[in-house]
């Protein structure tokens, strides 16, 4: 932990108002949040505990709304026989376009004419938000080499299989499929980059070679 800030003056290292509560465990901390999707949540959490939240979103989620119309396509003709969804993002990307163009319904029925593996929680959700059940689920800690070896168990020689990565290619996974026979059509419905704002990023440096930071919440590799 890096040493609670001394400065004299709030310009140094100012903080925002804390919210009176009963649990007080970070009490005079400041913490400084990575996250993105649920910055807000955590900030939260942290206030709730008598810290002081630093939010400095160090991601942006871009979506590629081509592959995803080209994925979309591909899969309402049939050119599918298993789908894999190594995140929650792809889902949604992929069900929100099909939304917006009046083919949701159209697409749900295609993915449950496939055989659907998901890795983690977050896909599992974002596939029973519309009713889809998937046939093959990673175990804990829900890595690839968990989805691998739950995928062992599903004829893959010959087969047409869409691997649907996160914001940047997962090589191995791909590279493990076409090694047991499949046919795959890596799809990259969305990727990262740095944040619009780079400004709270900035921030959160300064702060923290000030020794103004207590605690750096890191809750992704991106």
């Amino acid at each position: 932990r890096a040493p609670i800030c001394r400065a004299s003056s709030k310009a140094s290292c100012p903080t925002s108002d804390r919210e009176p509560v009963a649990m007080r465990a970070l009490e005079g901390r400041t913490i400084a949040l990575l996250e993105s999707r649920r910055g807000a949540e955590l900030a939260a959490l942290v206030r709730q505990f008598g810290g002081t939240p630093v939010s400095a979103p160090s991601v942006q989620e871009v979506e590629r709304p081509e592959e995803v119309q080209r994925f979309a396509g591909h899969l309402m003709d049939g050119r599918f026989d298993v789908v894999v969804f190594l995140t929650g993002a792809g889902i949604q990307a992929l069900l929100n376009d099909a939304l917006r163009w009046g083919a949701l319904d159209k697409t749900v029925a295609a993915l449950r004419g496939t055989t659907i593996a998901c890795r983690g929680p977050k896909p599992l959700a974002a596939l029973k938000l519309h009713g889809l059940t998937p046939s093959v689920t990673s175990a804990k800690p829900h890595t690839s080499r968990e989805l691998l070896d739950a995928l062992s168990h599903v004829p893959l020689d010959g087969r047409r299989v869409a691997l649907v990565h996160y914001g940047e290619r997962s090589p191995g996974v791909s590279e493990e499929l076409r090694r047991r026979g499949a046919v795959v059509d890596n799809v990259c419905a969305y990727e990262w980059v740095m944040p619009a704002d780079a400004g709270p990023l900035h921030d959160v440096i300064e702060r923290v070679v000030a020794g103004c930071v207590d605690a750096l919440l890191v809750t992704s590799q991106i």
